[in-house]
C-alpha cells in the first residue's frame, strides 16, 4: 500500500480535528442550505407573474449554476470563498425575460417559449463569463484596489442592511420598504421574525465577547431542539409548522412528462434551433449590462470579504475563476452567479477559515439536492436561516456604525453613512457611486491644503556640486539670494499652481530682486492640463520683473505639456530647461559670476591663484617648484577610476573635471561634483587616504598640478612650515565646503 506524503497526512489529521471537522461541517451544511433555497428564490425573481408557469422547469437550471459556482471556487479560488446565484442579475434577467417573451408571437407554443428563455439566460451567464474572464487575464481586477477605503466601507455597510432586511423576507416574507412596513407587526409575522432577530441579536453580543469554535454549533442545536420542543407542547404538526410559515416550504417540481424527472435537464442541441433569435438578440444591451454590473459585484465581494475576513485575495484570479463557472454554467442554461458575500463571510464566523472542507461540501449539498430532492432541508426553521442572516448584517453594521465611529475620521465616518443610506433607498450602484465621488472630494480637498511647495531655499542656502575659486564662492555668497529654488510636490493642478503663483509674486516683492527662479519637479507626479494657464501667468510676471524661469527634472510627458500649452517655446529666452537641479544651480551660478567682475579670473596661472588665498604666500613658489607636477588633460580624458588608489592631491588650475557615479560616458551618469580652476581634487583624501570612490573625467581642455602621496613626508622633513601652512589651507578649505552643507540642511530642516 503506498504511503501519503507527510505533509498531506498532516494536512488531514488537522482537518479531522473536532475543533476543525464540527465547525467545518456545521458551516457547510447550513451555507449549503442556503444556497439551495437562493437558488429557488432567485428563480422566482426571473419566472414570476405570467412566466410562473414555467417555474417549475427551470429551478433545477439555477441550481445547477450554484453547484458549478460553489465547487469552482471551493477548489481554485485564491482564498476560502463560496459562490450562487445573485439576486442582481436573476432581478435584470427577469426584465429581459419578460421583455423576450412579450415579444414573441402570442401562437408559439410552450415549449419554444420555453427554449427561448433558458438560451436568453444562459447566453446571458455565458457572456458574463466572457468578459469576467477577460478583466482577469488583463489583470483589470487590480483597479478595485484604488477605491478609497471608506467606499468599501459604506458597502459592508450597505450589505450588513441588505442582509438584515432579506433576514425579514426569509423569515416572515416582509419587505423592509414603506409598503412592506404595514406587514412588520401583523400578529402573524411578529412572532416569525423576533424570534429570528432575538437570535441574531443574542449571538453577536456573545460572539463579540467571546470567540470559539462550539458557540455556533451549539447555538444551532440548542435552537432548532427548542424549537421542535416548542411544536411538540403545542402539539404543531409539520405540514401546520409550514403553513403558519416556521418551516421552509420549497414549490412544487412537477415537471411535463417529456422532461427528465432530475432537478436538471440540459436543453436539447436541437433547441438552438427550436427557439426564437429574433427576440434574443435585441436583448443584447441589457445582458451586456449584466454582464459589467457582475464583474463590478464580484470585485466589491472580493474587496469587501478581504476587509471583513482579515485576508488576502487575487481579484484577477477570482475573476476568471467566475468566468470560467459562468461559462461552464450558462452552457447548462443557467443564471449569472459569483461569490456570495453572505455566505463565505457565514462559514468564515462558523467553520475554520484554512479549510476548504466546508466549501466543498456547499457544492456536494446543492448537487445532492440536485438530484435527490430537498424535502429534509425543509425541517429547518426559516426563523434560524433568517436570524443567521440578521446577525451577519448586525456584524457589518456594528463594525462600520459603532466601531468605525472611533476608527475613521469624522470625514470618512459621514461617507460611510452617505453611501449606507444611498444604498438602502436608490441601491447599490448609487451608493457605491456617490460614495466614490465623495471620496474624491475629500481627497482633492485634503489634497489641496498639501503645500505644492517642499522647499523654498536660496542659491545661498543650497549650491551646486561645482567646486570654484574662493573668490567666486565669495560673490556667491554675496549674490546667491538672486536665485530662489521652489522644490515642488505631488499633483500640480489649477488650486496648487495659483497657490505657487501667489508665492513667487510674494517673493518678486521682496528684496534683494530675484534673477533666477528654479522650479524642480523631482517629486511631481503629474501635471493637470488646467495648470497651464498659472504657468504662462508665471512667465508674464516673469518678463515683467526681469528675471529667467528654469525648470528641472520634468518628465517627458510634462515637458511635452508645457511645450503643447506654449509655456516652452523654441528659442525661448526667458525660460530654460534642465535635467536635474545640480546642472540648473551650476547655470544660475555662472550667470551670477559672469555679471560680477571677477569674470577675468578664469584665466589666473595657479601661482596667483595660491598667492590670494594661501596662509604663507611667501611659500608658494617652493611649493610649486619643488612639489608639484603639472598635468594636462584633454576632454573626456579620465584622471582617476573608482577604486584606484589615492595617488595625491590635485590643483585645479584651469579647466573643469566632473566626478561621475558610473562607468559610461559622464553625459549618461549621475554627476557627482564639477570642480572649477582654483579648486582642490581629494582633499578629504588626503586625511583618509581611501581608494577613489567616483570616476574623475576631464569636461574640457584642464591643466592640474598633483602633489603625490609619496612625497608628503619629504615635505614634512624638508620644509615643515610649508608642511604646516598646506595642512592649515587643507582645514580651511574642508571648513568652507561643510559651512555650505550645513546651511543647506538647516534651510531644508527650517
Amino acid at each position: 500500500m503506498m504511503l501519503l506524503p507527510s505533509s498531506l497526512m498532516k494536512s488531514l489529521q488537522a482537518e479531522l480535528e473536532p475543533q476543525r471537522l464540527i465547525p467545518s461541517l456545521l458551516a457547510g451544511a447550513i451555507v449549503g442550505i442556503m444556497l439551495i433555497s437562493y437558488s429557488f428564490s432567485f428563480s422566482f425573481l426571473v419566472f414570476s407573474g405570467e412566466l410562473s408557469p414555467f417555474l417549475p422547469q427551470y429551478v433545477g437550471f439555477s441550481l445547477f449554476t450554484s453547484v458549478v459556482i460553489a465547487l469552482a471556487l471551493a477548489v481554485k479560488s485564491s482564498t476560502r470563498v463560496t459562490g450562487m446565484v445573485q439576486d442582481a442579475p436573476a432581478a435584470i434577467s427577469g426584465v429581459n425575460a419578460i421583455a423576450v417573451a412579450s415579444a414573441l408571437p402570442a401562437t408559439i407554443d410552450d415549449e419554444t417559449k420555453f427554449v427561448t428563455l433558458v438560451l436568453l439566460l444562459g447566453l446571458t451567464t455565458v457572456l458574463t463569463g466572457v468578459v469576467s474572464w477577460l478583466f482577469g487575464q488583463l489583470n483589470l481586477g487590480n483597479l478595485m484596489r484604488f477605491i478609497p477605503y471608506p467606499v468599501v466601507g459604506g458597502f459592508l455597510a450597505g450589505t450588513g442592511w441588505l442582509l438584515l432586511a432579506g433576514s425579514f423576507k426569509i423569515m416572515a416574507d416582509i419587505s423592509l420598504s414603506w409598503e412592506g412596513l404595514s406587514l412588520l407587526w401583523d400578529s402573524d409575522r411578529v412572532p416569525l421574525w423576533s424570534a429570528g432577530i432575538a437570535y441574531g441579536i443574542i449571538l453577536l453580543l456573545i460572539t463579540r465577547r467571546w470567540q470559539h469554535w462550539a458557540i455556533f454549533p451549539s447555538s444551532l442545536v440548542i435552537t432548532i431542539a427548542l424549537f421542535y420542543l416548542g411544536l411538540a407542547l403545542t402539539q404543531t404538526s409539520i405540514p401546520d409548522a409550514i403553513e403558519q410559515g416556521w418551516l421552509i416550504q420549497f414549490p412544487s417540481r412537477d415537471v411535463p412528462s417529456n422532461v427528465s424527472t432530475l432537478g436538471w435537464h440540459p436543453l436539447a442541441p436541437s433547441a438552438i434551433l427550436q427557439a426564437d433569435w429574433s427576440v434574443i438578440l435585441p436583448q443584447f444591451g441589457g445582458m451586456l449590462t449584466i454582464a459589467l454590473l457582475s464583474v463590478m459585484a464580484i470585485l466589491l465581494n472580493c474587496s469587501g470579504l478581504e476587509l471583513a475576513t482579515k485576508s488576502d485575495i487575487e481579484l484577477n484570479q477570482e475573476l476568471k475563476i467566475a468566468g470560467f463557472a459562468n461559462l461552464i454554467a450558462g452552457l447548462g442554461g443557467g443564471l449569472v452567479g459569483y461569490h456570495s458575500f453572505s455566505g463565505s463571510l457565514l462559514v468564515s464566523k462558523i467553520g475554520s477559515q484554512r479549510s476548504r472542507v466546508p466549501y466543498v461540501l456547499i457544492g456536494l449539498m446543492g448537487m445532492v439536492a440536485l438530484v435527490l430532492g430537498t424535502s429534509a432541508i425543509s425541517l429547518v426553521p426559516k426563523f434560524l436561516l433568517g436570524g443567521l442572516a440578521a446577525f451577519l448584517g448586525l456584524s457589518l453594521l456594528a463594525e462600520w456604525l459603532y466601531d468605525a465611529w472611533f476608527n475613521l475620521s469624522l470625514p470618512d465616518y459621514l461617507n460611510v453613512l452617505i453611501i449606507l443610506n444611498v444604498v438602502i433607498f436608490a441601491g447599490f450602484l448609487w451608493g457605491v457611486g456617490i460614495g466614490i465621488i465623495v471620496a474624491v472630494i475629500l481627497f482633492t480637498i485634503d489634497y489641496s491644503r498639501t503645500p505644492v511647495i517642499r522647499n523654498h531655499l536660496s542659491g545661498v542656502a543650497y549650491r551646486s556640486r561645482v567646486r570654484r575659486l574662493p573668490s567666486q564662492e565669495r560673490v556667491l555668497r554675496e549674490k546667491g539670494e538672486a536665485i530662489s529654488i521652489f522644490q515642488l510636490q505631488g499633483v500640480l493642478f489649477f488650486g496648487s499652481a495659483n497657490r505657487l503663483l501667489t508665492t513667487v509674486r510674494d517673493r518678486v516683492a521682496e528684496k534683494p530682486p530675484l534673477q533666477f527662479l528654479i522650479l524642480d519637479f523631482h517629486l511631481v507626479n503629474s501635471l493637470d492640463s488646467s495648470v497651464i494657464v498659472n504657468f504662462l501667468k508665471l512667465k508674464q510676471v516673469a518678463e515683467t520683473s526681469d528675471f529667467k524661469l528654469i525648470f528641472t527634472s520634468l518628465s517627458a510627458e510634462q515637458q511635452g505639456q508645457l511645450e503643447q500649452g506654449e509655456v516652452l517655446t523654441e528659442n525661448d529666452r526667458l525660460c530654460f530647461v534642465f535635467s536635474d537641479l545640480d546642472r540648473a544651480m551650476a547655470w544660475c551660478e555662472e550667470e551670477l559670476i559672469r555679471l560680477s567682475k571677477l569674470r577675468r579670473s578664469r584665466s589666473m596661472p595657479l601661482f596667483i591663484q595660491l598667492k590670494a588665498s594661501f596662509p604663507n604666500p611667501e611659500l608658494v613658489p617652493t611649493l610649486m617648484q619643488t612639489y608639484l607636477i603639472p598635468l594636462q588633460l584633454n576632454p573626456e580624458e579620465v584622471l582617476f577610476q573608482k577604486g584606484d588608489p589615492y595617488d595625491g592631491l590635485y590643483f585645479l588650475e584651469a579647466g573643469q573635471v566632473s566626478f561621475i557615479d558610473g562607468q559610461d560616458h559622464p553625459k549618461t551618469q549621475r554627476r557627482v561634483a564639477t570642480y572649477n580652476q582654483g579648486t582642490l581634487i581629494g582633499a578629504q583624501g588626503l586625511y583618509q587616504q581611501k581608494p577613489r570612490a567616483y570616476n574623475a573625467i576631464a569636461e574640457c581642455k584642464s591643466r592640474l598640478y598633483i602633489l603625490p602621496r609619496n612625497i608628503l613626508g619629504n615635505m614634512e622633513t624638508r620644509h615643515p612650515h610649508l608642511a604646516s601652512a598646506l595642512n592649515r589651507f587643507m582645514v580651511q578649505f574642508l571648513a568652507e565646503r561643510m559651512d555650505e552643507r550645513d546651511r543647506e540642511i538647516q534651510e531644508l530642516l527650517g
